[in-house]
């Protein structure tokens, strides 16, 4: 990359200091020494084209940046406003791991895990908490269930979303019940007591006394209107493999587990005791607070050290943080950045040129500007002289940039989100700011162009 983008600068260098030396090289020298340098009062037409047409070409492909780096920062903010289906606010999470060696039980993991949460629920602001296998917006795992939808085979073969959660899961994340109801303390006893039946039977390789062992479960209503469309879910079973048999005990709203860019798919929560069967499995809790999310983090450090000084929280983020680098965010925030720097450069080098043309305009026409003034020409007429002619070099490459941007932008659809690839906000708005700069980059020389002194001008010719 280093040695291509060397040879490129060089390329760039030689191709952009030919056309200076092609232009010198076909001279009249006749001509040229019949009229002083401050005499000529326009470039010869073939140097102004060449001229002005980089300018136009800059300001072209600084709109077109623009626009698209505009376009990209509106996706972000419309992701920003996408409801993913739970309430980020005041929710803190963090990770939690226990050494297999000293918590090699389901039971043992099971007594931490609801000494921590009684503990952390008692703390002052603490509204509600919880531990999962996974949280909002990182999806766990995902697999196949069976003997739901029997009327179409086909939904064998629909992925659905698994997580491990405890009691208070939904209420800490603010994630809403549709119908039916919770886990109880019972479901959780009766969840643990079935994982080591089944493990049991397993090991003595009985795999199908193990699918009459049956459990609870609580889904999304995407399962809910995918395997039973037009029908109560609530009662409804179906298996995983040789997990036993799964009843739907209730159904709550549907989370955005995979990214706000893609759909919602199936999703069933089951009972925190089924992932506790195989130790040193991370584990995910969740605070929700009256205040702010980070006040608690020092009590639960505290209380977590409390049972087990050898424990330590990691992975310590608000939900807001959890959603705002979500792996289709940070995709979106990094194109934005990326796109948004070359159009910061972009905007830049647009402003250098058309300050650099119009100084040199200015120069050139000192003599004409001077005459001018000495005629009685207000100042007021020499700046809008100097700046109307930055403003059509402006418009051209404005005019150029948005029809280039128009036809470019729709590759960008994959990229975009909420809006569309041609939004005229977006559009008028990069124009008018593009506008703006550039206009300003001809205040500077067309304001010095009106303290020339007619005398001075006059005198040198």
């Amino acid at each position: 990359m280093l040695l291509f983008t060397f040879i490129l600068s060089l390329l760039v260098g030689v191709l952009f200091g030919f056309a200076p030396t092609l232009q010198v090289s076909q001279l009249q020298l006749s001509e040229e020494l019949k009229a002083s340098a401050q005499a000529v009062l326009h470039p010869v037409g073939r140097r102004r084209f060449l001229r002005h047409a980089l300018v136009v070409g800059e300001i072209a492909t600084a709109l077109a940046l623009l626009i698209g780096a505009g376009l990209l920062l509106r996706s972000l903010a419309k992701m920003r406003e996408v409801n993913v289906g739970a309430q980020p606010e005041n929710v803190l999470t963090m990770s939690i791991a226990l050494p297999a060696r000293k918590y090699s039980t389901l039971e043992q993991q099971a007594t931490f895990y609801q000494q921590l949460l009684d503990r952390v629920k008692n703390t002052p602001g603490v509204q509600a908490a919880s531990v999962s296998g996974a949280i909002p917006l990182e999806h766990i795992m995902n697999g196949y269930i069976s003997g739901a939808g029997q009327e179409n085979p086909a939904l064998d073969q629909t992925l659905v979303e698994f997580n491990y959660i405890s009691t208070d899961y939904f209420r800490t994340f603010g994630i809403p019940f549709v119908k039916g109801r919770d886990f109880s303390d019972q479901d959780f006893k009766d969840t643990a007591e079935a994982v080591l039946k089944i493990d049991a039977l397993w090991k003595s390789h009985n795999l199908e006394a193990t699918r009459d062992i049956r459990k609870v479960t609580v889904i999304n209503q995407t399962m809910g209107r995918k395997f039973w469309p037009q029908q109560d879910p609530v009662g409804r079973t179906f298996t995983r493999g040789d997990n036993g048999q799964y009843t739907v005990i209730g159904v709550v709203g549907d989370v955005n587990e995979r990214g706000v860019r893609r759909p919602v798919i199936p999703q069933a929560y089951y009972p925190l005791p089924e992932a506790l069967n195989e130790p040193g499995l991370p584990m995910r809790l969740a605070i929700r607070s009256a205040g702010g999310a980070r006040a608690v983090l020092p009590t639960v450090r505290a209380k977590v050290r409390a049972l087990d000084s050898g424990l330590a929280l990691s992975n310590v983020r608000t939900m807001e943080d959890v959603i705002t680098t979500s792996i289709t965010m940070a995709g979106t925030s990094y194109q934005t950045l990326l796109l948004g720097s070359f159009a910061l450069l972009a905007l830049v080098l647009t402003a250098v040129g058309i300050y650099g043309v119009m100084a040199y305009a200015v120069s050139q026409r000192r003599h004409e500007i001077g005459l001018r003034i000495a005629l009685g020409a207000p100042r007021s007429s020499i700046l809008v002289l100097v700046i109307s002619q930055g403003a059509k070099l402006t418009l051209a490459g404005v005019a150029i940039g948005l029809v280039g941007a128009y036809a470019l932008t729709r590759l960008m659809s994959s990229l975009v989100y909420g809006i569309r690839t041609t939004d005229p906000v977006t559009f008028a708005a990069v124009a008018g700011l593009l506008t703006a700069v550039a206009l300003l980059a001809c205040y500077v020389p067309a304001r010095r162009a009106t303290k020339v002194d007619p005398m001075q001008a006059l005198r040198c010719e």
